[in-house]
């Protein structure tokens, strides 16, 4: 293998670079397809760099003036000097072959990363990864970019995607009746939807019980009869009850009769076979796992359809703080997924109690938690905006990256409507007003608000930085400002008093007692108990730390933090409340305080649909009436749908008229 030579093609090279010389108009017919790296020799990357930097500049672009430009940037002979250049131009008769040329270049380009990328997937093999799932992961993430890179070299210019859209148009009008999209099999589903779109992320949401895996093993099965192959990860039921449960869906028989063999159907089994469905029932599957085994199963099958049951049984695999920012990490790999296969991707979601209870219609709100209007935002360029005031902008944000102060672009900024708000008052003065299940950062980790309890120290920022530029102030916002960042009084600036476990286990794993640590530290042995029982200030944690010799304890000493004890949490009325999200850091400062994103999950998703229970009792032995709503559409409208579900099959029953009209 070491005396091959890399892929590259010189010949191709200089027609390319010969023909941008004598041809004015040629850069034109290669600039969105060749990259200065796509060339191996440095001299063509220098001279086709100068070709792109004069393009840019409205320049003519011949001999002269690349040999001007180059002999500028102190480069001319570098790049062979003013012979080379003469003699590229002199032996090209032609610049017509350029675009030929111009993709011989790029494939050798192509083929010079893939053995790039083959040396780092050696070398990561090499340093024996403990996490062999995303060490798999990258290996193949580094492939399927290539083969996009490969794929979508060219721009896309507006006249083709216009052709496109033009011809989809002209077909709905022939065929007004069927769906543009992959239909779900429900046309109270597809009336608001046309069915769905490839590269969305499909959200299905709701209680426990309500049906959601019933609806979505019903339309996988609609989805699969109609030939579009569907990808299902099962991590709450395994294979065999899966199969019996599509068994019901194409049968008039009992579910349990099927499944306790009790009753066979050989014509429901037989229209099964060969129907493009394929399982995954791995339980407590990662998220790197999951995009592993769909980009494999899309390189024998083209999958268009995966469906993810449910979405809190996948694990992320990383080191997330909490469960919110994992099921955050697995929205965000599915939608990537779903661009990059070009796929729907479907997740069932279980909505908290609160949400969908004695009939009520669960809100997409219940996918949010949020923070009332007068909520200070602490800005970039150091001004504290009510967030009510920055509906619909996407600031730069203050937030918290790895306990230190970081600048973050948030997301679009919106009213998510009246809810119950608590309030959380603390030592320090502050107070934040939120929903219940807003989070916020305590010592142990994020907390929901109604979970938060007297005595909690939350973390709120310990020194804002300078803001852009200086305005004049009045004196009654000068003196209120002057909370906005905490002076380092030992007395006040301390850390929690749980963060002795973390010094009690350093000192076991260096075998150092307490007598030995007050010898060490120059100080009187007090015993046990009273060595720990104070929240200690940070230079005492950082006198610790030094001794130990511990990066963690050190960076607790220091970081950018201040601890602030919680004084109460209370209900505090009803009000409009408003929502943020940083994708960066999945928190941001109000008013000081670290509080947590908005919930991810909505926010990834193209489209989420809601099922709640009806209110009425359902009469013995007939269907149940099922409520749904598309309470979100990324690209099209939203409304409630009604569905019947049969419990004994379960399986859903279309409600809406056959006329493609409006559901019932």
């Amino acid at each position: 293998m070491s005396d091959r030579q890399v892929p590259f093609d010189e010949a191709a090279e200089q027609q390319v670079i010969g023909s941008l010389l004598i041809d004015r108009d040629a850069i034109f017919k290669v600039a969105d397809l060749l990259r200065v790296d796509d060339f191996y020799a440095p001299r063509h990357q220098r001279i086709y760099d100068v070709a792109q930097a004069l393009l840019e500049r409205r320049e003519r672009i011949d001999p002269l003036t690349v040999q001007m430009e180059l002999a500028r940037r102190e480069e001319l002979d570098r790049a062979g000097g003013q012979a080379y250049l003469r003699a590229l131009a002199e032996s090209v008769p032609t610049a017509a072959e350029i675009e030929r040329y111009g993709r011989i270049v790029r494939d050798r380009a192509i083929l010079r990363r893939l053995l790039g990328a083959a040396t780092s997937i050696a070398a990561d093999a090499y340093d024996e990864p403990t996490d062999i799932a995303l060490a798999l992961d990258r290996a193949e993430q580094r492939l399927f970019a290539l083969r996009d890179e490969s794929a979508n070299a060219q721009l896309r210019h507006i006249t083709a995607s216009l052709q496109s859209n033009y011809e989809h148009l002209t077909d709905r009008m022939e065929r007004p009746f069927e769906v543009s999209g992959i239909p779900s099999g429900f046309r109270e589903v597809d009336y608001y939807t046309e069915g769905f779109t490839v590269g969305d992320l499909i959200v299905l949401a709701a209680r426990p019980s309500v049906g959601k895996t019933s609806l979505a093993l019903g339309m996988s099965f609609n989805i699969a009869r109609r030939g579009h192959p569907v990808l299902l990860f099962s991590l709450e039921m395994d294979a065999k009850q899966i199969v019996s449960r599509y068994l019901a869906l194409n049968s008039r028989m009992d579910l349990l009769a099927l499944r306790t063999g009790n009753i066979i159907d050989t014509d429901a089994a037989a229209a099964l076979h060969g129907l493009p469905v394929f399982i995954d029932d791995t339980p407590g599957i990662s998220i790197m796992e999951l995009r592993t085994k769909a980009r494999r199963a899309s390189t024998h099958e083209k999958i268009e359809v995966i469906i993810v049951d449910y979405l809190q049984l996948v694990r992320s695999g990383g080191e997330e703080e909490n469960r919110v920012q994992e099921i955050a990490t697995i929205t965000r790999n599915l939608k990537s997924l779903a661009r990059e296969l070009g796929v729907v991707v479907i997740g069932l979601s279980q909505l908290s109690r609160a949400a969908g209870e004695s009939g009520s219609e669960p809100k997409l709100s219940t996918l949010r938690e949020c923070v009332t209007g007068e909520t200070l935002v602490c800005l970039a360029d150091g001004r504290r905006i009510p967030i009510s005031d920055l509906v619909a902008t996407c600031p730069d944000v203050l937030s918290v990256r790895n306990d230190r102060i970081a600048i973050s672009r948030a997301e679009k900024v919106w009213c998510v409507g009246k809810r119950p708000v608590f309030k959380v008052r603390l030592t320090s003065g502050r107070s934040i007003r939120a929903t219940a299940d807003h989070r916020l950062r305590t010592f142990t980790g994020w907390r929901r608000v109604r979970d938060v309890q007297s005595g909690d120290r939350l973390a709120i920022a310990r020194r804002l930085p300078e803001p852009d530029t200086t305005i004049e102030w009045p004196d009654d916002r000068i003196g209120f400002a002057a909370t906005a960042a905490i002076r380092p009084n030992t007395n006040v600036d301390t850390v929690p008093r749980e963060v002795f476990a973390l010094v009690r286990q350093r000192m076991r794993d260096r075998r150092i007692t307490t007598r030995e640590m007050a010898r060490l530290r120059g100080t009187s042995y007090g015993g046990t108990t009273g060595h720990f029982s104070f929240s200690p200030s940070r230079p005492h944690l950082a006198e610790y730390a030094r001794f130990l010799e511990d990066t963690e304890l050190m960076s607790l000493a220091t970081n950018d933090l201040f601890w602030d004890e919680v004084i109460e949490v209370m209900p505090d009325g009803e009000e409009l409340v408003y929502d943020l999200t940083v994708p960066d850091t999945a928190c941001w400062l109000a008013d000081g305080i670290v509080s947590h994103n908005s919930g991810a999950l909505e926010q990834d998703a193209d489209i989420v649909i809601m099922l709640w229970r009806d209110r009425e009792e359902t009469p013995s032995g007939a269907p149940r009436l099922i409520n749904g709503s598309i309470a979100k559409n990324r690209n099209g409208p939203t409304g409630g749908f009604q569905l019947l579900f049969e419990s004994e099959q379960a399986k859903f029953f279309s409600k809406a008229s056959d006329d493609g009209g409006p559901p019932a």
